[in-house]
Parts: structure tokens; sequence; C-alpha cells
């Protein structure tokens, strides 16, 4: 009996979709012609071309997912805590930045960033605000000492004060 390891798409939907590797008996397709040869150019090529026009079932299944996102985000803690510890195991982030190099990051950051900073600072202003309000808030009630002449070294005092506040803020 010949065996191969193949990589098939489960048919499920939900959690348990997506690509796995099988065990398959290879007798089974002894007459059947194989898939044939694809070209990463092409497939690159249509995916660029085709995924765009998906925008609609991107939204809808963001809207609709077949598992709330929060609950199998959180349920997933263990595995993104396994992931990570591998990930550092192997030096994959420093690796990867070696292989993209300043080059790749600077292009895109420039052609893809560049034409969504503003919009996403923009949109993301109200989240902003809510995220610093609890730290504006600290700043706000904490009292400070004396304010000295500029460049008394007893104005750092100042600094120490708020430095302390928001550190204690941030641990709660």
């Amino acid at each position: 009996m010949a065996v191969a390891l193949v990589l098939v798409r489960s048919a499920h939907r939900g959690r348990d979709a997506g690509w796995r590797w099988a065990c398959v008996d290879l007798d089974v397709f002894k007459g059947v012609r194989m898939a044939r040869q694809i070209s990463a150019v092409k497939v690159a090529e249509k995916w660029s071309r085709v995924t765009p026009t998906r925008t609609e079932d991107y939204v809808q299944g963001v809207q609709s997912p077949a598992v709330p996102w929060a609950a199998a985000t959180a349920a997933a803690q263990p595995n993104y805590e396994a992931g990570v510890q591998a990930a550092i195991g192997r030096k994959a982030f420093a690796k990867g930045v070696q292989a993209a190099g300043d080059s790749r990051w600077q292009s895109k950051t420039v052609t893809k960033g560049g034409q969504r900073w503003g919009p996403g600072v923009a949109e993301g202003a109200p989240d902003f605000q809510g995220g610093f309000a609890p730290f504006a808030d600290v700043i706000n009630r904490t009292t400070l000492p004396q304010r000295f002449p500029r460049g008394d070294p007893r104005n750092l005092a100042r600094v120490s004060v708020i430095s302390a506040a928001l550190a204690a803020a941030k641990r709660k």
C-alpha cells in the first residue's frame, strides 16, 4: 500500500474550516490523473484581480461571522501564546525584518501607509480619545510640586510625579 501526505481543503465552515494535511492511500488514485501544475505568478495575478471585488463578501463575513470573533479570539489565547513562543524560539521576528529589508519596508509603508494615514487617523480619533481619557484624568488630578526657574534640576521632580501617577494608572 502506497501512502502520501497531501494538503486537503475541509468542506466545513467555522472553526474547522481550512486546509489540513491528510494521509491518503495512493492506490485509490490508480488511473486517476493528478491535478495540473499551477503557477504562483498566475495565482497571484488572479488573486490581486479578483479579491478586491469581494469587498461586500468581506463586510458580510465580518458582520455575520460563523463564530463570534471575541469568543473565538479569547479562546485562542493558548494557541497565540504557543505561536509567539515558537516564533521567539526560531527568532522569526528578526529573520522577517532582515528578509524584508529597509527598501521593502519603506516602499510598502509609503505606497500603502501614505494613502491610509490621514483617513485612518481621522477615523480613529474617537478611539484615541477613549483610550487617552483615563490618562488625561490622571494628569488632571495629579498635584505637582513647585515649579522652579527654567533649567533648574528640581523641576525633574514634577516629571517624576507625573511618571509615577501614569505608571500606576496603567498597571490598574
